[in-house]
C-alpha cells in the first residue's frame, strides 16, 4: 500500500480507484481487497493478465502432511508471491477467485508435483471437487503446464478440461504419461485448439521449449497423436511440433508404416540429416502439414500450400 498512500486511497471515487487497480500489481491488488468490502468488489471487477500462477510441492519437505504452495509470478512488475498457510481449500479458493472474472487471461497455469509420493492425489481431488462445485469458474490461460509424477496422471484429463479451449495456445506435458492418456488428451477440445505442444516423458527442471526429447517408443505414436490432430484441426500457418528421440538413432521407417496416405518424399530445403519429408492435406483449404523424419526425430509444420519452403524453413530456422 505504500506506493498508493500519496493518493489518499479512501478519498478516491470508484472510477479513480478502478484506474489505480488496473495499474497495480497482483500483490497490491491483494492488499487493496482487504481495505473494505467495496474495495474488494472493485478489485474483483478488474481482470488480471500478465501473471503465471500454479501449485507446486515443497521441494525441501516431503512428508505426509506437507502442503503444496500456491505460487504467482507477476511478469510486468517481476514480483513473486507464494504461500502454503492454511489448508488446501484456502489456496484453491484464492486460485479460483482469479478466474471468477471471465475476462481474466493469465499467461500460464502450472502444476508441479514431481515427487513419487501420493500427496498430490488428495490435492487434485480437492481441486476438481471445488471446480465442479463452481462450474462458472473456467480457467482462462494461454499455457497449460503439467509437471507431475505418474501418480497424478489419473487427474490430468479432468484438470485440462477445466481450461477454456478457446484461449489455450500451448500445452506442456513434462512427466511420466502413458500412451493411453496422451491419446485421450488428443481428443479434447483443449488439445485440438492448441497450436504448440511440449511433450517430454521424463522429469526435467527449467524452462521447456518446443524442441523436446522423448522416448523413441513415443515417436511410433506420433502419427496418431500429432499428425492426425494437426491435419483435422483448423490450425494457423506456422503451428508446429518437434519431437527429438532420447537416443542417437531410431527406426524412422516404422513411422512411415503408420501413414494413411501414399508414402511420397517431397523436396523441402532443410538439414542434411533429413531422411524423409511427407506432405499431408489438411481440413483447412490452402494449408498442408509438412512432416520431416530424420534419425533424430520428427517435426511438423502447417504451411501455405504454395509457400511450403518459405513457411517451413522460417519456423524452424527461427527456433534454431
Amino acid at each position: 500500500m505504500s506506493e498508493l498512500t500519496e493518493f489518499e486511497w479512501h478519498k478516491l471515487n470508484d472510477d479513480m480507484k478502478l484506474e489505480v487497480i488496473k495499474r497495480s500489481s497482483y500483490l497490491t491488488r491483494c492488499r487493496l481487497r482487504k481495505c473494505s468490502k467495496s474495495d474488494k468488489s472493485l478489485v474483483d471487477r478488474v481482470p488480471i493478465s500478465e501473471i503465471e500462477i500454479g501449485f507446486a510441492e515443497d521441494e525441501y519437505r516431503h512428508t505426509e502432511d506437507s502442503k503444496p504452495y500456491l505460487m504467482v509470478h507477476d511478469a510486468v512488475n517481476d514480483e513473486n508471491w507464494s504461500y502454503n498457510k492454511g489448508d488446501d481449500k484456502d489456496r484453491i479458493a484464492d486460485f479460483m477467485r482469479i478466474f471468477n472474472n471471465r475476462n481474466t487471461l493469465v499467461r500460464r497455469v502450472y502444476f508441479d508435483f514431481f515427487s513419487d509420493d501420493s500427496n498430490s492425489c488428495p490435492f487434485f481431488s480437492k481441486l476438481l471437487t471445488e471446480l465442479d462445485a463452481h462450474p462458472k469458474c473456467i480457467i482462462q490461460s494461454e499455457h497449460f503446464d503439467w509437471r507431475c509424477h505418474q501418480a497424478s496422471e489419473q487427474y490430468l484429463l479432468q484438470v485440462l478440461e477445466k481450461f477454456d479451449s478457446h484461449n489455450l495456445k500451448k500445452i506442456s506435458l513434462n512427466g511420466i504419461i502413458s500412451e493411453e492418456k496422451v491419446k485421450a488428451l488428443s481428443e479434447t477440445d483443449q488439445w485440438k485448439n492448441t497450436s504448440k505442444f511440449d511433450i517430454a516423458t521424463s522429469p526435467s527442471f527449467g524452462e521447456l521449449d518446443n524442441d523436446v526429447k522423448v522416448k523413441s517408443e513415443y515417436i511410433q505414436h506420433a502419427e496418431n497423436v500429432h499428425m492426425k490432430n494437426y491435419r483435422e484441426s483448423d490450425r494457423n500457418v506456422a503451428s508446429f511440433f518437434m519431437l527429438d528421440v532420447d537416443q542417437e538413432y531410431f527406426e524412422w521407417k516404422d513411422v512411415l508404416l503408420l501413414f494413411d496416405v501414399p508414402v511420397t518424399n517431397v523436396s523441402v530445403a532443410s538439414e542434411s540429416s533429413t531422411t524423409h519429408t511427407q506432405r499431408f492435406e489438411m481440413s483447412t483449404r490452402g494449408r498442408v502439414l509438412v512432416v520431416e523424419l530424420s534419425n533424430y526425430g520428427v517435426k511438423g509444420c502447417v504451411c501455405r500450400e504454395e509457400q511450403i519452403d518459405e513457411d517451413f524453413n522460417r519456423v524452424f530456422n527461427e527456433e534454431d
